[in-house]
């Protein structure tokens, strides 16, 4: 009877949230806690837009009227994918460096915002809009050595993405072997920057801890991934492919109705799918 109990601890502990049990806890929270992310996600629009822009030089309608007199043979569904990518891919491209530094620092300071306002809901303590831009920016130094290590740990990555790109773009790959070849050499580089990545992304989290170090953080995420850190990707991933079919789903809603207003409409979303992605990944790391 002790032994039995004691297994099925152990496979309690071992558990991971499913990526349905994490949405149902994003949006419980949103719901409940609403008006701080809000506030939070209307500040950094805000700051975004004075600091960075928005939108994107390449006009959407005139993409759309050269589609339909030169390719009108495409379905609409084909020229609505291509106006979404032509705008979203061509509005990156245009940033300069400096709105690009810009952009990231504020994503970095609004995220830290959101983290420290989930803590304070999971600790059941009063929530404040003001207190999260200014106690949360203690733990930005871990973390950014933590952001680095995690950069690098994706160079696998970005490696295969290379490789891929570079082989369909020029053709090298001719036989179905050789596409095959490619394809499994891809998935296992992109496989290898997974598994080194969810030790250092849990330890993002842990690092906002008080007195906690690069370092320790990173050990006690290793240790809270031990022998589990597959399921833990795969709740990464699922989770963040859900988000990616949703928001392409409505632009291509908004481009097949509106093809004006897409830029504005997919800064929008991007804005409000980063406090839906922080407490994903917190709710994850808080469920383990």
């Amino acid at each position: 009877m002790a032994k039995s109990k004691k297994a099925s601890k152990l496979a309690t502990s071992d558990a991971v949230p499913t990526a349905r049990q994490l949405l149902k806890t994003v949006f419980k929270t949103l719901k409940t806690h609403y008006r701080p992310y809000l506030v939070t996600t209307l500040i950094f629009m805000l700051v975004y837009v004075a600091f960075v822009g928005v939108g994107s030089q390449i006009d959407p309608v005139e993409i759309k009227e050269y589609l339909n007199t030169n390719y009108a043979d495409n379905s609409k569904f084909i020229n609505d994918t291509i106006i979404l990518s032509a705008v979203f891919g061509g509005g990156v491209l245009e940033l300069s460096q400096i709105a690009t530094s810009y952009g990231l620092f504020l994503i970095l300071i609004v995220s830290l915002a959101y983290l420290w306002i989930a803590r304070q809901i999971w600790a059941d303590k009063q929530v404040s809009v003001r207190d999260a831009f200014y106690k949360g920016m203690y733990p930005m130094v871990p973390v950014l050595i933590l952001i680095l290590l995690l950069s690098i740990q994706l160079l696998p990555l970005t490696l295969g993405n290379y490789i891929l790109i570079t082989v369909v773009s020029n053709g090298l790959a001719a036989s179905v072997i050789e596409k095959v070849f490619i394809g499994s050499g891809f998935v296992s580089l992109a496989l290898l920057s997974g598994w080194l990545a969810v030790p250092t992304v849990l330890g993002l989290f842990i690092s906002t801890l008080p007195n906690m170090t690069p370092k320790k953080a990173w050990q006690a995420g290793k240790e809270l991934a031990k022998g589990r850190r597959l399921r833990i990707l795969s709740r990464m991933f699922t989770g963040g492919l859900l988000m990616f079919v949703v928001s392409s789903l409505i632009l291509l809603i908004v481009v097949a109705g509106w093809t004006g207003a897409a830029p504005v409409v997919g800064a929008i979303i991007a804005a409000c799918l980063l406090p839906v992605a922080n407490l994903y990944l917190y709710a994850l790391y808080r469920g383990l």
